[in-house]
């Protein structure tokens, strides 16, 4: 099945709430929920005999709890272009359906999924599961009313007993609501977060600890950058002696770029300053090398290509830097442009179209 990543700007995505519902619904329900929901109705055989009691009062409060419910959340003014008329009907369809499955007091699967449908409801035209919390407190405030005119008039429960279990019954209700937010949120950010992954735009852990960049150091990263940062006003000058150096060593190179190689010295002077800035992260980073190396194969570029752009760049580096070369400076510059070209050559190997050694 397709997955969907619901953000509420995008809510007309789904043509209705059935295929939203049909869409979300088997994510929203965990491994044990239902089990977890039996026993917070039975922590004592005593609930289960006394909501027998509450029933007949929950069937006869059955048309006033639907549209106190609708009522309290159209007046929000927040909810009401995601709360018309039409919203409002369907809503209290759903939730009539669901208070009949409260009223069986079995709190079995049925009970389950007329909660998550309300929920799943609610999501879709983003009604806030606060405004639900302040709908239970009117209706649990004019239940207590209800249910205390009947008791005292037939006198068959004692009405504190009868408000514990309403109480308790309502909030074990909203707790099964708030769920079906708090899970569908974890889950589209999961679904979210796997995208960006697949798509290389975020790796995941394992990914960035196997990743060259990795092995490179907070101190060498550092250097990197401030020594790059020292011959930035000079940077063009720098990308010159860099290319008469790289044709110096593989005149083969030559034709692989355009007659005028001012364009060219301005891109590779961006391309470095971004990933040395960037070079504290990696998880930001990583993808945009690997789109780089990816790149690179329709340019024809082959293996040995790297070794030998890398002891151009470190011998223009040398000479640019002067006094400041040192060993710990050549270390940390061997380290970056290393981990940058294995990261290069990985993505073309990993593309299916490696890069020819």
């Amino acid at each position: 099945m397709q997955q969907y990543i619901l953000m509420m700007e995008d809510i007309d995505l789904f043509e209705n709430f059935d295929e939203f519902r049909d869409c979300y619904k088997e994510h929203v329900r965990p491994e044990g929920t239902l089990d977890r929901l039996r026993r917070a109705f039975e922590i004592d055989v005593e609930f289960q005999e006394s909501f027998q009691l509450l029933r007949p009062y929950i069937r006869q409060f059955e048309e006033q709890w639907s549209q106190l419910i609708i009522e309290h959340v159209s007046r929000s003014r927040s909810a009401s272009e995601a709360f018309d008329q039409k919203h409002a009907a369907a809503f209290e369809y759903i939730y009539k359906r669901h208070v009949l499955n409260l009223y069986s007091g079995n709190f079995d699967d049925d009970y389950l999924e007329s909660v998550e449908e309300v929920a799943l409801f609610m999501i879709y035209r983003d009604i806030k599961s606060v405004w639900l919390a302040g709908a239970y407190q009117l209706i649990l405030s004019e239940m207590i009313g209800f249910v205390f005119e009947n008791t005292e008039k037939h006198r068959l429960v004692k009405l504190e007993r009868v408000v514990r279990l309403l109480a308790r019954a309502i909030a074990i209700e909203m707790n099964q609501i708030q769920r079906v937010f708090t899970v569908l949120e974890s889950y589209r950010l999961n679904v979210f977060i796997t995208d960006l992954q697949s798509g290389g735009f975020l790796r995941s852990r394992a990914a960035r600890r196997k990743s060259p960049m990795t092995e490179v150091t907070p101190r060498q990263v550092a250097i990197v950058q401030e020594t790059f940062r020292s011959i930035a006003p000079v940077a063009d000058l720098v990308a010159k002696k860099f290319y008469n150096r790289l044709f110096e060593l593989d005149e083969s190179l030559r034709p692989m770029f355009p007659e005028d190689l001012t364009p060219q010295r301005a891109k590779l002077v961006k391309t470095l300053s971004v990933a040395i800035e960037r070079l504290d992260e990696i998880e930001l980073i990583v993808p945009e090398i690997e789109a780089l190396g990816r790149r690179h194969i329709e340019y024809e570029v082959m293996q040995p290509h790297y070794d030998t752009v890398g002891q151009a760049l470190l011998w223009t580096l040398e000479r640019g830097l002067g006094k400041s070369w040192d060993d710990d400076v050549a270390e940390a510059w061997t380290a970056v442009y290393t981990a940058l070209s294995k990261t290069m050559i990985q993505a073309a190997e990993q593309s299916g179209q490696p890069a020819a050694s």
